[in-house]
């Protein structure tokens, strides 16, 4: 008895759609992510090879291609801001995803603080202040802006001149003192005078 040969037929094809194409993503510097790319079902099953910008991505061991065809970044660093291509690929025919944009984005930091400005005015009680940029890091491609004040206030007293003339601090206590005891005109016109003795400095 004689057997004839039979030919098998094998239909080799590719869908045209992917199962689940790659989206964008944004991610902090340093921080990881993952682009998921499920290709169009075919047979033979195909290959999975990513672009980056259109041109074939080069792995390293913080890009990685795993065994399921999605794309792996350990630690993105501004230079992995891109737009990538998921490609599936076997002997029917090769498919193409939309690209999906990766970003990279930096967080603002604060400056450390400057010194305090001189106190104003410069007698008696008065306000200092002290202030801090964003810019350590500046925020990057859509990273947050700093939070908190950017200038900080602060009460202060400076030290007065000494007043001129032989007035002394016990007279002018003495004369605040005794307008407790006068009419509503003669206060205004101790006050006067007292400021007079203020403002005239040595």
């Amino acid at each position: 008895m004689f057997f004839e040969p039979r030919t098998i037929d094998f239909d080799i094809n590719l869908n045209k759609h992917f199962e689940a194409p790659p989206y964008s993503q944004a991610v902090e510097v340093g921080g990881s992510v993952e682009l998921r790319c499920h290709p169009p079902l075919g047979v033979p099953p195909p290959t999975v090879y990513w672009l980056k910008n259109s041109a074939p991505l080069e792995t390293d061991t913080n890009l990685i291609v795993s065994r399921e065809g999605h794309l792996l970044v350990g630690q993105a660093r501004l230079e992995d801001t891109a737009n990538y291509t998921c490609v599936a690929e076997n002997v029917a025919a090769h498919r193409l995803s939309e690209a999906a944009r990766l970003i990279v984005y930096v967080n603002g930091g604060w400056s450390p603080w400057s010194a305090w400005s001189e106190c104003s005015p410069s007698c008696g009680h008065g306000m200092k202040k002290r202030s801090r940029l964003c810019i350590n890091p500046a925020p990057f491609d859509g990273g947050l802006t700093c939070q908190g004040p950017s200038v900080q206030r602060s009460d202060c007293t400076s030290e007065c001149p000494a007043l001129c003339g032989s007035i002394s601090w016990s007279t002018l206590y003495s004369v605040a003192w005794q307008m407790h005891e006068l009419n509503e005109v003669s206060k205004i016109q101790a006050r006067i005078h007292i400021f007079l003795f203020d403002i005239i400095r040595c």
